[in-house]
């Protein structure tokens, strides 16, 4: 046995910690006795665990008030909170320069939850948060951070910027204070064009929480909808973990919208994701959609080519999964045009993709990136 595995809980225990957080009655109990007796508290929970430990905190209150268990869910509880409070204020500064310039912003992932309905959040240790800002403004955003401090990793050379907006949909930035910002300008690379992410947009509401009109948050099917698509993309660990932002979406946040979350599935071809995240669950004996909704994703899967297409993009040979993911991306980075022009493009797609300054580097970096795998 490895020394990671020797460090980490076991992976039979999630599928237990999920069952005693999101089961009732009986079911609930026997799962966490269960997983209690499953795991060493001298070893490293894994993240997505860590993240489910407060919402186990709040279930065994409702149970009993004298498990001997509560005391230390409840200090884990109190110090993520205190975290994520702590790092809100340290990323006022990057929302202000967006603020600045009058850019739209929201947060995506745990930081939506954490700032959002889960206050006691669990963040990745790398202090990492991503921010969606609209199509349009996605080269302002990265000129206005450049401007006040923060790089680009790898770097990105200020003539290349518009053209690689163009190609790619996003860009990692470092600042102070060790921050890292994701920042995206597109939500759905691979299944929608920038001009259907206005979708999302029009549903967005403000964050009460930051009291600025500018920062906002996806409608909550929405949200919901974006973690799910990204399931099949992901390893084994990462995949656990967006089921559990899933899971706290759907139960500590506002209300689900399920004509808007099946509308989404269907108009974006994302019948896959979200059936296998489903199925994932399932093994489990949790449950993740209502019974009508899982019951229509069958009917939703009406285009066979999105079925192909997420098919090739996630299974195979990692290589031909990440071609198939640009060669995707290329199709729908400008709306309107045809297969074979942008098959016309692909080179320069890559080009401005991979921050290259002149078209014939593609070669060369081509290769190095079927050595790196």
């Amino acid at each position: 046995m490895d020394a990671r595995r020797r460090t980490l809980w076991p992976a039979h225990s999630r599928g237990l910690l999920l069952r005693a957080c999101f089961l009732a009655g009986d079911d609930a109990r026997q799962a966490a006795v269960a997983w209690q007796a499953a795991i060493d508290w001298q070893d490293h929970a894994d993240m997505g665990s860590f993240r489910l430990l407060p919402t186990l905190s709040r279930r065994l209150q409702d149970e009993r008030e004298d498990d001997p268990l509560l005391p230390r869910l409840r200090g884990i509880a109190k110090r993520n909170w205190v975290e994520s409070r702590r790092f809100l204020e340290e990323l006022k500064p990057l929302l202000g320069i967006l603020r600045e310039s009058a850019i739209d912003c929201m947060f995506l992932g745990g930081a939506a939850l954490a700032f959002d309905c889960c206050p006691e959040y669990a963040f990745d240790f790398d202090r990492a948060v991503t921010l969606l800002v609209r199509p349009a403004d996605g080269l302002q955003a990265i000129r206005q951070l450049s401007a006040a401090g923060w790089h680009s990793v790898p770097h990105l050379e200020s003539n290349l910027m518009a053209n690689y907006v163009a190609a790619h949909y996003t860009n990692s930035m470092r600042g102070g204070s060790r921050l890292r910002v994701e920042l995206r300008w597109r939500l759905l690379p691979e299944d929608c064009d920038a001009a259907a992410e206005a979708w999302f947009w029009a549903a967005a509401r403000a964050l009460p929480l930051l009291e600025s009109p500018l920062v906002l948050q996806l409608d909550a099917a929405d949200h919901l909808l974006w973690l799910l698509a990204g399931y099949g993309h992901r390893d084994g660990e990462q995949r656990f973990e967006r089921l559990v932002d899933a899971l706290l979406r759907m139960h500590c946040g506002a209300p689900i919208d399920w004509k808007r979350f099946t509308d989404g599935v269907e108009r974006f071809g994302l019948a896959e994701p979200v059936s296998l995240a489903a199925q994932a669950l399932a093994r489990d004996g949790v449950g993740l959609l209502p019974a009508d909704v899982a019951a229509q994703l069958p009917a939703l899967r009406r285009c066979q080519r999105r079925a192909i297409g997420y098919q090739l993009r996630t299974t195979g040979p990692l290589r031909a999964q990440r071609f198939w993911r640009l060669v995707f991306r290329c199709l729908h980075a400008r709306p309107g045009r045809g297969p074979v022009a942008a098959l016309r493009d692909f080179p320069r797609f890559l080009q401005y993709g991979w921050r290259l300054p002149k078209l014939r580097a593609i070669a060369r970096a081509g290769l190095v990136k079927l050595r790196e795998g």
